[in-house]
């Protein structure tokens, strides 16, 4: 049964052109949140969801076929654009397979015969981007088609980006239930997932541009042209959008949260070309960006910071 919000049901069913994936759980406006996609009775109403090309649909129907007979498998969740019912035939597909207790390392080991039991294989490699979980596999199909395979042991993890949508394609052990009643109680994080308070972020930013600016001394001027923009990722934009308060977000719809201004700002900020004085001006535009943002988050989050590690980077990179 899917778990998303109302507004976004009705969205999905107005595009919805191909045939339907499965049912919606409609949740009203006023429906507390402890009830998301659990309440039976007058506002459950099916609807037709998604549009499903043929490949994403072959893809399904063998991992839910696989799931259901494998024992060690102990539920199977689509989430992603898919889960939040606005995915369409360009999008991925985000498959969770939960293993029973213990079981996961078994799974994952497994994960290329298991992406083999999908379909056929184009490519297969494991993700290990920072923002990502250790045990995701990326499979690519015909067409090409994307499938990333979390394998998580035993429950699902509960994230904020579950929260606006998911749906369990098999559930062996009540897996579902137990998922939506964890996020009902989950907190909302403040920043991104790296940086668990204001002052990792601000000890990161602080560190990163000491580095950055080092770098620059030693003459690496490819490595601080690649890695300016990722000044941006990790230190900026987390920054930004926790003043927005969507500090997980990352780069996704910021023109809905940051003034044009300031993403005018970023766009001069970043470096047009690998040549010294290039690189040393955008480092000091990225880092005076997250200084000038920096009082507003100290007050936003009532989180203290001292400013001594500042001052003294600061100097070194003027």
């Amino acid at each position: 049964m899917r778990h998303v919000p109302a507004a976004q049901a009705d969205q999905a069913r107005k595009h919805a052109r191909r045939r339907p994936l499965r049912v919606l759980l409609v949740r009203g406006d006023r429906a507390g949140a402890r009830r998301e996609g659990r309440r039976r009775g007058p506002r459950r109403r099916d609807l037709a969801l998604l549009s499903l090309s043929r490949e994403q649909s072959a893809v399904l129907d063998a991992a839910r076929a696989w799931a259901d007979a494998d024992p060690r498998v102990r539920a199977l969740v689509l989430k992603g654009s898919f889960g939040r019912g606005c995915g369409d035939k360009g999008s991925d597909l985000d498959l969770v397979v939960v293993s029973e207790p213990g079981r996961r390392e078994e799974l994952w080991a497994e994960r290329r015969a298991i992406a083999e039991r999908l379909g056929r294989p184009l490519g297969l490699f494991r993700d290990v981007a920072i923002w990502q979980p250790p045990n995701l596999a990326i499979a690519l199909y015909d067409g090409p088609l994307k499938v990333d395979l979390f394998f998580e042991d035993g429950e699902v993890e509960p994230s904020e980006w579950l929260r606006e949508g998911f749906e369990v394609l098999l559930d062996k052990d009540e897996v579902g239930p137990r998922l939506r009643a964890r996020l009902d109680d989950l907190r909302p994080r403040v920043l991104d997932e790296l940086h668990d308070d204001l002052a990792e972020l601000d000890s990161h930013a602080w560190d990163f541009a000491l580095w950055l600016d080092r770098k620059l001394e030693l003459g690496e001027v490819w490595l601080v042209c690649l890695a300016l923009p990722l000044y941006v990722e990790l230190i900026v934009l987390p920054a930004w959008n926790a003043l927005a308060g969507e500090g997980r977000r990352g780069a996704v719809g910021l023109s809905e949260r940051v003034e044009p201004a300031l993403l005018e700002r970023l766009e001069r900020a970043l470096p047009r070309g690998s040549a010294p004085d290039e690189l040393r001006g955008s480092l000091r535009a990225l880092v005076e960006l997250y200084a000038e943002t920096r009082p507003r988050l100290v007050e936003r989050l009532g989180q203290p910071l001292t400013d001594e590690l500042m001052d003294q980077v600061r100097r070194r990179i003027a």
